[in-house]
């Protein structure tokens, strides 16, 4: 490996260098105005847009009649299937322009297999338009020497500098003539090389050459080595980051596109969940045993262009609109890794639009289920049943949008896999998970002994959570019966509160993963409230459930009064579709300081949905927003302010509201006081009364929705 220095860096290029294990460093004798340099050489870059209204071949008359200054024209053709906003430039050559190939099969062939390289799957039912034709064009590079003649000279001395004493060394200029060996400082070109002892540096064409004669020292391997694992961690988590932008570009539901609600990860072969995009965490932590179901009922049918689909809350899922889309990477034939992603769908049947009935009692009302279907294969999408769904095209849609962000991922997971091999690619997703074990049981051994807490959702059903943290090990055990209604929650929304929960006691710098589960044992009451079964209700376990079961670990390791324990899952079917949103409340006061006022709290991390689009897409007006003032609980740190908001409808709609803590607010911790329960009214023309769950809203009818605040830490002053 050999490494290329320049403005300060040359000062630090030795001792760097051998901590990472880099034997070869080059420094351009210009160093310290090697940027300026840079641009002096650049070439001239010009690039215009010439639309297609008159045809491509009078376009790139038009276009190349146009360039600023001489040198070869690069043409990139623009086009999208008809009736979509997700345009692909395709190389187009000069010859094609002039024969008026904007359409037909050449352009059909090409944006094709573009589309299913870059996105994973392909229209064929859809059409292709072309739509401008994109032109660039650069100046040849010029000809002759770099400046390096006009290096200043250094004359030559004696000096002193500090390497673990004090000691003489030579001063030179860059310009060696010969091999220098360290230590020594060698200054020129704007800048001071430190040549520490063991090095030799010598002149190469233009720069110097920098080389370590000492014994190469062992290197930690990839799994172990914090410099490289931190690189790698900050690789995974951009892989998972790129792919949420494609997800959110591609989307049609305002759900992914614009409230963000969705999750995308990296697994390892066994699917593990190794790192993440910062998402929604009651997401990221159950995601795992999605991918685990599907290796388990179909990993010899997997292969490396597949995607699978599956939402059964019964087998990894959390609530039936969260619809996971999974595609495994494969090395030499090996299973190597997964990416997934997990969205939240505008609806996918049930009783209720938005598939969020806050009364079902059968997961038949919350809609449809499906287990590990095969979704899409060689580019070619094979979309689910929709069955009782009533947004079947922007089901299809967002799937189509999932799909790709995996394609995505995969293609950057396999140029991963090139560079460091199968096998460096699963000793550092292994050697991330360890690190975080570690983190976790440091932090646990702090809080040694036992700890308790309960908390009760608004029916009175209890929820008790008992932590034991000895000297041999930690468990965990949460114990709450199964659930009359919806609000049972699948275990891996209990592992996913308990995974941010462990999150949120490390202060060190690493990507959320199932490595930090190893140091716990967790304990479920089998049938319970996190263990259901078929048929029990599940819409709320996922948003409300989980909520609640953060607050509890939260207070019994003494972290945080409890915050608004809510996700306020509003959905609203219009005749323009189904639109779903969660509202902000308070979080709760902590020992270091206040709650924070209207925001999205623990389990979830979405927005709301942007008023311009709510209002332009669906027939309701937005009439108010704002923080809910005087709601967080006192305390000698206060808990965090609610949400108000009102909302006006425009004609008559379907309106379900699933929330809690509405019977008592969020309770304090150390004496703090409870912050203010949450209140639903609706406005039928006679005045503000309370709202029901559920109602059929006529045009005119206002909904005011006043989020919880969060609890107050320690007693009030005074």
């Amino acid at each position: 490996m050999c490494w290329w220095l320049r403005g300060a860096g040359p000062g630090h290029a030795c001792g760097v260098a051998r901590r990472l294990g880099i034997r070869r460093v080059l420094v351009p004798l210009l160093a310290g105005a090697f940027s300026t340099l840079g641009i002096g050489l650049a070439r001239r870059r010009a690039e215009w847009v010439e639309g297609l209204h008159a045809g491509i071949a009078a376009a790139w008359d038009r276009g190349r009649s146009r360039a600023p200054f001489p040198g070869p024209l690069r043409l990139e053709l623009s086009a999208r299937f008809v009736g979509t906003g997700d345009a692909l430039r395709l190389p187009w050559t000069p010859e094609q322009a002039a024969r008026g190939e904007a359409e037909g099969p050449a352009l059909d062939a090409a944006f094709r297999a573009a589309h299913r390289h870059i996105h994973g799957f392909d229209r064929p039912a859809s059409a292709i338009e072309a739509l401008d034709l994109h032109l660039s064009v650069e100046e040849p590079q010029a000809d002759g020497p770099w400046p390096l003649a006009e290096v200043e000279t250094q004359p030559e001395g004696q000096t002193r500098a500090h390497f673990g004493e004090w000691r003489d060394l030579p001063l030179r200029g860059l310009h060696l003539d010969g091999p220098q060996l360290g230590p020594a400082l060698l200054v020129g070109g704007g800048c001071t090389l430190v040549l520490e002892p063991g090095w030799c540096a010598r002149p190469v064409e233009g720069a110097l050459l920098l080389e370590d004669l000492s014994p190469a020292a062992p290197l930690l391997g990839p799994a172990e080595d914090p410099a490289a694992l931190a690189v790698f961690a900050e690789e995974i988590q951009a892989t998972a980051e790129q792919m949420g932008e494609r997800l959110r570009r591609l989307a049609r539901s305002v759900s992914t596109r614009e409230r963000l609600d969705f999750s995308c990860a990296v697994f390892d072969a066994r699917g593990q969940l190794v790192a993440n995009a910062p998402h929604v965490p009651v997401h990221l932590g159950a995601m795992g045993e999605t991918v685990r179901d599907l290796l388990a009922r179909r990993a010899p049918a997997l292969r490396p262009d597949q995607c699978w689909m599956s939402n059964d809350p019964y087998a990894g899922g959390s609530h039936l609109p969260d619809i996971t889309v999974m595609q495994p990477i494969f090395s030499d034939g090996t299973l190597a890794a997964f990416v997934a992603c997990r969205a939240h769908h505008a609806d996918v049947g049930g009783s209720s639009p938005g598939s969020m009935p806050p009364r079902s009692r059968h997961i038949a009302e919350e809609g449809e289920i499906w287990r590990q279907q095969r979704l899409s294969e060689g580019g070619q999408l094979f979309p689910p049943d929709p069955g009782t769904c009533r947004q079947p095209d922007t089901l299809q849609a967002d799937l189509e949008a999932q799909v790709a962000a995996c394609a995505l991922g995969a293609a950057r997971l396999q140029a991963l896999i090139a560079r460091i091999g199968a096998q460096g690619l699963h000793q550092r997703m292994e050697g991330l998970m360890r690190r975080a074990e570690a983190a976790v049981r440091r932090a646990l051994a702090t809080r040694p002994g036992q700890h308790r807490a309960e908390e009760r959702l608004d029916d009175g059903h209890p929820i008790a959570v008992t932590l034991d943290l000895g000297p041999t090990g930690a468990r965990l055990i949460i114990d709450a019966a199964a659930h009359p209604g919806n609000l049972n929650a699948p275990t891996g929304v209990a592992r996913a509160a308990l995974l941010y929960v462990l999150r949120c006691l490390i202060s060190e710098d690493l990507p959320l993963n199932e490595g930090a589960l190893r140091a716990i044992d967790l304990s479920i009451r089998p049938g319970g409230l996190f263990d259901p079964r078929h048929p029990a209700a599940v819409a709320g376990g996922n948003v409300e459930t989980s909520q609640r079961l953060v607050d509890a670990l939260l207070r019994a390791l003494g972290l945080s009064a409890a915050s608004q324990g809510t996700m306020n899952n509003l959905a609203v079917g219009t005749p323009a579709g189904a639109f779903y949103e969660t509202i902000g409340g308070g979080s709760g006061a902590t020992p270091q300081g206040p709650g924070t006022d209207a925001i999205q709290v623990h389990m979830t991390n979405t927005r709301c949905t942007d008023v311009e689009e709510l209002e332009h897409r669906f027939p309701v007006r937005l009439l108010h927003q704002g923080r809910r003032p005087n709601s967080g609980g006192a305390g000698r740190h206060r808990g965090g302010d609610g949400t108000q908001k009102e909302w006006l409808f425009l004609a008559d709609c379907d309106v379900s509201l699933l929330a809690g803590r509405r019977d008592q607010g969020a309770p304090g911790l150390a004496g703090g006081q409870p912050g203010a329960p949450g209140l639903d009214q609706v406005d039928r023309g006679e005045g503000f009364e309370p709202a029901p769950p559920a109602w059929r809203a006529k045009a005119g009818d206002r909904l005011r929705i006043d989020s919880p605040g969060g609890g107050g830490f320690g007693p009030p002053e005074g």
